[in-house]
Formats: structure tokens, sequence, C-alpha cells
């Protein structure tokens, strides 16, 4: 019947629920509204499923199995050193560091499916300035945001808002549109930072050192 085929087809676009009961009832149709009179002729037959739905023990219990579990791994042999609480702690404390930046290479932004590699030489050595350079990143970060808290100061993130937990990816939109301007008089050649704004002097001195003289040489 069309009401079992239509029951069935949308059972099967479920992943973890199923019809526990299906029955299908007979719906009369007759020309006018109202309580039809005794011994009148419907106009015709609908159907009407009427069905329990319940979940799917086993699909659930199957998803469990396969998603419960996970593989971590370590030099460390001693148990007594390295125990598995411990493993999975430091692995999840990963997330604020480089872990973490791999969610920013796999932005559109960062344009790094545009990147077409054959040779394995050239796909690891790849595969280890990227590691790096999120090594770099997650120290940057680290550093602002404990400096920020250690003078504390805040930096506005992108919806306007003091933080002391900015990203560096905001840090980077931050410093958009800064220009070295270059100017040659006779052999000498002078250089210089132009729309450096407060909040970038601000960056530069909670980042100091070899970052602040990058952009204020004299300093």
């Amino acid at each position: 019947m069309d009401a079992d085929e239509a029951a069935r087809l949308l059972s099967a676009a479920w992943r973890y629920h199923k019809f526990s009961k299906v029955e299908c009832v007979c719906v009369p149709h007759y020309p006018h509204q109202g309580r039809p009179k005794k011994n009148a002729q419907p106009t015709r037959i609908g159907f009407r499923i009427l069905a329990e739905i319940v979940q799917d023990a086993e699909a659930i219990e199957a998803v469990k199995k396969r998603k419960g579990k996970f593989v971590l791994a370590t030099n460390e042999l001693d148990a007594t050193l390295l125990d598995e609480d411990t493993i999975l702690s430091a692995y999840k404390a990963q997330n604020v560091s480089v872990e973490r930046g791999f969610r920013f290479l796999k932005d559109p932004l960062f344009f790094a499916s545009s990147l077409f590699l054959e040779k394995p030489q050239r796909i690891m050595a790849l595969l280890m300035v990227m590691g790096l350079s999120l090594l770099i990143y997650a120290l940057a970060e680290r550093l602002l945001r404990a400096e920020l808290i250690k003078q504390n100061q805040t930096i506005v993130n992108q919806v306007g808002k003091p933080t002391q937990r900015p990203t560096l990816r905001r840090i980077f939109q931050v410093f958009e549109g800064i220009d070295v301007l270059l100017t040659q008089q006779g052999d000498n050649t002078q250089r210089v930072v132009v729309n450096l704004k407060p909040i970038h002097y601000q960056i530069l001195d909670l980042f100091g050192g070899d970052i602040k003289k990058c952009y204020i040489p004299d300093q």
C-alpha cells in the first residue's frame, strides 16, 4: 500500500530511530461537512499512518562503539610515569596550542586547498613548515595574552568588546594596512612604517623585543 511505502521511506532516512508499531487506518471522506448521515457512502477512502517512534538501540550502540574509542600513542612505556588519564589530559590540552591551529589551516581564507604537491619530500617539507608556523602562532598568542593579563590591559575584539584573550588572527587583521615607505635621497635610504595607530603601538609594546624593532627600529 502507498501508506506502508511512505512509512518505509520515511524511516529509511532516520539514523537512530525507527517505527515500533505501524498501523494504517482507513479514513473515509464524505461530500459534505459534519457527521455523515446513516448509510451515507464515502466519495473516497484515504489512509492515515498511526505509528510509535522509538530509538534504534542497535544503531546507537554501533555508533558508540565506533566513536567512543580513539588511540593515544606515546613513546613512554612506563605506565607508572605516564598513566592513561595523564595522556588523555595532555592530549586534550593541545586544544589550546598547536592542535587548535589546524582549524586555521582548514579555513577557506588560508587557501591551503590551492597548494598542489606531488613529491612526498615536498609534502613533508610543507607539513613541517606549517607545523612550525602553527607552533610560532600558538606561542605568540600565548605571549600576548600573558602580557595583557600581567599589565592589566585589554584589546578590542572583532565585535568591539575589550578582551584579554585575543586570537593572533585578530592581531593579523588589526595590522592589515600597515605599509613600509622607502625614500631615497642620494645614497641614503630612509625606511618609515606608516599607518601605525595607538592600538598598534600597544600591541608592539606588549610583544616588545625584536618584534617591536621591526616596526619601530629606533626604539
